[in-house]
């Protein structure tokens, strides 16, 4: 048997699996939902790429579609390029309060930092992201709102990843058309303590979520009773 037919064998086998997150979330997410399904979907709020450390990678291979969002145009681009089943949305993500008084908002960034930009001046300031551009900016909400009306079946992931901001863009959940049935969500901290400190873990815990794994900076949570 020669190699190029080995390796064959091998990957359809099973025994090699096709993975994309940064710290192993989606063999997480593996383990929750094996099946194909279109009967899912997901939101993934600071999406990055397309393929690339994506949480909703996976996902996708299992057909699921949904929305993703980044305040980057060049980020939106690759998302209609490479998944235009999906809706991608190129805007920040805010509070219900900041957008609802504001159509925009600063977007702070660096060319010699990959993968940290945000909208709170304080972690630009902490982490030096000098560049500045003015995005168009929604809330949580309505992204859930619109992923609702047009995806069929189940609200399966919910992704967030914007540095800083997460707790202000969830505080409204239980107003949400669904509640998704993971949460995973970036929250900086070198314990497990420091992440039950913080404000996103009380708004989860008390809109139904189980706090179940930390994997790297992303702390999963699942919905409880589903």
């Amino acid at each position: 048997m020669n190699a190029h037919i080995r390796k064959l064998k091998t990957i359809f086998s099973g025994a090699t699996r096709l993975h994309f997150s940064q710290y192993g979330e989606d063999v997480l997410l593996h383990k929750r939902f094996r099946k194909p399904s279109t009967e899912h979907f997901y939101v993934d709020v600071g999406a990055h790429h397309p393929y690339h450390l994506s949480n909703t990678a996976y996902l996708w291979t299992l057909g699921w579609s949904g929305v993703n969002v980044d305040a980057s145009p060049a980020v939106i681009a690759a998302f209609n390029a490479s998944r235009p089943q999906d809706l991608n949305l190129q805007a920040a993500v805010v509070s219900e309060e900041a957008a609802s008084t504001s159509a925009s908002i600063t977007f702070y960034s660096s060319k010699d930092i990959d993968n940290c930009a945000t909208c709170d001046p304080d972690v630009a300031r902490e982490r030096g992201l000098t560049q500045t551009t003015t995005v168009p900016c929604t809330s949580l909400t309505a992204i859930v709102e619109q992923a609702h009306a047009r995806f069929p079946g189940r609200f399966g992931f919910l992704n967030i990843d914007i540095e800083g901001l997460d707790d202000q863009v969830i505080q409204n959940i239980e107003a949400w058309p669904q509640k998704p049935q993971i949460v995973m969500v970036e929250i900086y901290g070198s314990t497990i303590p420091d992440v039950l400190g913080t404000r996103t873990y009380k708004l989860l815990t008390d809109a139904g979520y189980g706090f179940t794994e930390r994997l790297g900076h992303t702390a999963v949570f699942e919905l409880l009773g589903t």
